[in-house]
């Protein structure tokens, strides 16, 4: 056979570039589906770890870019739609929830994304039946329920359906803190102080790297006196979180309640020259003077610290102690009261705390929390707590009677007028026919 012989255009070394640039020129463009899927499917891939992190603000970045890419996958709509109701964005989350729907997603799963939606837009109460039946049922997605089902029953104080969220939730995922510190917040609303600490070990014990966790334990630990289990815990948290103020805070306190005052007097003098509105370091600042004989400089401290914790027990009590020390008697006798005063309502909220408890659906108890609540200093939550009375019975005319009072005295005069006109509706009596 005689040999092939290669034309003589192709050895032209022009012809040879030119044809090596058009096969690169079509490899890419026969590789750029491939190139672009595995880029989208890292986007996807990040966003997943993203979300089991609970970031979800970078899981949302991430499944944007997946969506421009995927605009018609009714999958990464609806991944993107619970997202964004897990990040709180709800708005975002009722569009996303809406191309998901358009683009026929599973229909079971689209119904449970709008239930949850429900609840975090407040209307827990319209939903509660078929997402408990749902958990009942050891649903799938029991876990993503009651991460927003519980929070909502804790803020209405819905103590039966909290309780029952908290059981399933630590039974389904043990290593989670947030039940037990959720546990733990429920049993400090009802002054179960031991109870919350032991849900609050509980909740380090499961996650010993979460700082919230050994914060809240350690918090409480400081306020029962238990100063040589709270110290560990802030030396932990002051390595790893050491610009809070409240980490700064407890370490100055086990400091002090170590001895070591020269220490607690330097942290607590930084953390004031950072903020010279807290209250609580101004306190401990006044302690340290009184336990040193300085009755005078600490009556000054705890005074500075009353302007921002005015019906805090702890200090009052000390600032009885530095004016009696310095036989201001009638001064003194004028803070005891006040304190006593205190005291009782705080008692009193215990109580109340408990009727609601036995009778979810009597209004009455929660109003009498607010009261004690907004005359102790604390009018942002005592109006929560009005706002709750009247959500759990819109018709209790006293609870929009002390909701009017309380707009009175803020200054907030056009709210009052609501208020009364609501009273003035709800105590009308329908005409005869």
């Amino acid at each position: 056979m005689s040999p092939l012989h290669r034309p003589a255009w192709l050895a032209n070394p022009k012809v040879q570039v030119g044809l090596i640039v058009a096969l690169l020129a079509l490899i890419a463009i026969l590789s750029y589906p491939a190139v672009e899927y595995v880029r989208y499917s890292w986007h996807w891939r990040k966003a997943q770890s993203a979300i089991a992190a609970h970031h979800f603000h970078d899981a949302q970045n991430h499944l944007d870019i997946c969506r421009r890419a995927w605009p018609d996958s009714g999958e990464t709509a609806f991944v993107a739609a619970r997202t964004a109701r897990r990040a709180g964005d709800l708005q975002t989350a009722e569009a996303r929830l809406a191309d998901a729907r358009r683009l026929e997603w599973v229909p079971q799963q689209l119904d449970l994304e709008s239930a949850l939606l429900e609840v975090q837009h407040g209307n827990y109460a319209a939903v509660v039946g078929y997402l408990l039946s749902c958990v009942r049922r050891e649903h799938p997605d029991s876990l993503l329920i009651l991460e927003a089902l519980e929070p909502a029953a804790l803020r209405a104080l819905d103590l039966p359906l909290a309780k029952e969220c908290l059981d399933f939730w630590v039974k389904l995922d043990p290593a989670n803190p947030q039940p037990h510190l959720d546990r733990g917040d429920l049993h400090e609303r009802f002054l179960q102080k031991n109870d919350a600490v032991a849900e609050y070990r509980l909740a380090v014990q499961s996650a010993p790297d979460n700082p919230q966790s050994r914060l809240r334990l350690a918090k409480l630990l400081t306020e029962l006196k238990i100063f040589d289990e709270a110290a560990p815990h802030y030396d932990w948290l002051l390595q790893h979180d050491p610009d809070n103020p409240a980490v700064q805070l407890g370490v100055a306190r086990c400091r002090f309640e170590a001895g070591r005052k020269d220490e607690a007097t330097k942290i607590l003098d930084k953390l004031l020259l950072a903020d010279s509105t807290n209250g609580a370091a101004m306190s401990l600042r006044g302690q340290i003077e009184l336990d040193a004989g300085r009755a005078p400089e600490a009556e000054r401290w705890f005074r500075d610290a009353l302007k921002h914790l005015p019906n805090e027990v702890e200090v009052l009590y000390n600032l009885g102690l530095s004016l009696n020390v310095q036989g201001k008697k009638d001064e003194a006798e004028v803070i005891k009261k006040r304190r006593e005063a205190t005291e009782t309502d705080l008692t009193e909220v215990a109580e109340f705390m408990k009727k609601i408890a036995q009778n979810p659906g009597d209004a009455e108890p929660r109003r009498q929390v607010a009261i004690r609540m907004i005359r102790n200093g604390l009018a942002t939550e005592g109006k929560r707590w009005l706002e709750l009375a009247i959500r759990v019975d819109p018709r209790h005319i006293p609870s929009y009677e002390s909701m009017q009072k309380y707009y009175e005295d803020i200054g907030d005069l056009p709210a009052a007028a609501e208020c009364r006109a609501q009273i003035k509706r709800l105590t009308a009596k329908p005409n005869k026919q």
